[in-house]
């Protein structure tokens, strides 16, 4: 299924605005961080109409979700805690492109966070 993926996040990837790009694959026997899908695609981008946006795949017995995410959202349910998934997303999602190293830094910052002990 990451080969079917794999022309979906590409083609993301070329767009200016888009910061990063995370694979998450499901977990045997978790249904509930990937809310019942094969893969997530967790794009996010600086400039979009919506501040969220999904699109399902379904490829034979496998389906995918890419959730297309506002950079200030993705910025907002980290600093309230309001999405719990992400943050799981952010840690076990394989970077799959990471404009300027997006990620990489959100990732830093979320571990070096003093709040984020204490959620």
């Amino acid at each position: 299924m990451e080969d079917i993926l794999r022309p979906i996040y590409q083609e993301r990837a070329s767009w200016p605005s888009t910061m990063g790009v995370l694979l998450i694959e499901k977990k045997p026997n978790d249904v509930s961080s990937t809310d019942s899908f094969d893969y997530i695609l967790l794009t996010v981008v600086n400039e979009a109409e919506e501040a969220v946006s999904i699109k399902h795949y379904i490829y034979r017995d496998q389906k995918a979700a890419l959730h297309i995410v506002h950079q200030s959202q993705l910025e907002e349910w980290i600093l309230l805690g309001s999405n719990r998934k992400i943050f799981e997303w952010i840690f076990s999602g394989k970077i799959v492109f990471d404009r300027n190293e997006y990620f990489e830094r959100l990732k830093k910052n979320c571990t070096n966070s003093p709040s984020m002990g204490e959620k």
